[in-house]
């Protein structure tokens, strides 16, 4: 796990600048900027605050502390192998299916092919015509049951797909992460709540308070502020 120097992890310290972003464009702040004048602004306020990030981010340990206990038993339960299912999976069952749905009318199509085809040869040279009509009535039995079967066929390869679509748009499972814990998450929100209400908030007050006392009392702008327009 990467760590900054002030003990946030990479990704933390980016939310860090995030909520610092924030915090600059909100009311409040713009308002505190404006009455400081030129004295300050945002773009000092967020030099300053990034270079103390270990002091402001210090306001909210406690509350960040918590986090990575959180996080870390969140990533401890997810590695946690899953309970082996006595259940013969749904594939195999679905796949022996599939293979009966295509067999039955193929193989019924196959032979009503094969035995039409004989008798009618049968019947053209005039040989054995009782068994050329055997041969096309076992045909056209065989015709029909290609015909009845297919239906019943087409509706299983259809349940089929239907079953493993959602496997198939679920992705390969080590790519896919696993869900935020709801610990984990109330944690984070409560650290990123203190650090910017204990810690960024009243960094940038303080620092924006310090350059209006500042400009007040310095020469230079108070005979600007004196002198005519």
């Amino acid at each position: 796990m990467s760590r900054s120097d002030d003990g946030l992890r990479e990704q933390d310290a980016e939310e860090f600048a995030h909520l610092l972003q924030l915090a600059l464009t909100s009311r409040e702040i713009k308002g505190l900027l404006r009455s400081a004048g030129h004295a300050v602004d945002a773009d000092r306020l967020r030099g300053e605050a990034l270079r103390e990030r270990a002091r402001i981010a210090a306001a909210a340990a406690c509350e960040y502390r918590a986090f990575l206990r959180a996080a870390a038993a969140t990533d401890v339960r997810a590695e946690a192998p899953p309970e082996p299912l006595d259940d013969i999976p749904e594939p195999e069952r679905g796949g022996l299916l599939t293979v009966l749905a295509v067999l039955t009318p193929a193989l019924s199509a196959m032979a009503a092919a094969l035995l039409l085809l004989i008798g009618y040869a049968l019947h053209l040279v005039g040989l054995h015509a009782h068994l050329a009509r055997g041969l096309h009535n076992a045909g056209w039995m065989f015709a029909s049951l290609a015909a009845l079967s297919a239906l019943p066929g087409l509706v299983a390869l259809l349940v089929t797909a239907a079953r493993n679509r959602p496997a198939a748009q679920a992705g390969p499972g080590p790519q896919a992460g696993p869900a935020p814990h709801p610990e984990a998450v109330r944690a984070y929100e409560l650290w990123r709540q203190a650090l910017l209400e204990r810690g960024i908030l009243p960094h940038l007050r303080e620092r924006t308070a310090a350059a209006s006392r500042t400009s007040g009392t310095d020469p230079h702008f108070r005979d600007c502020a004196n002198r005519e327009p």
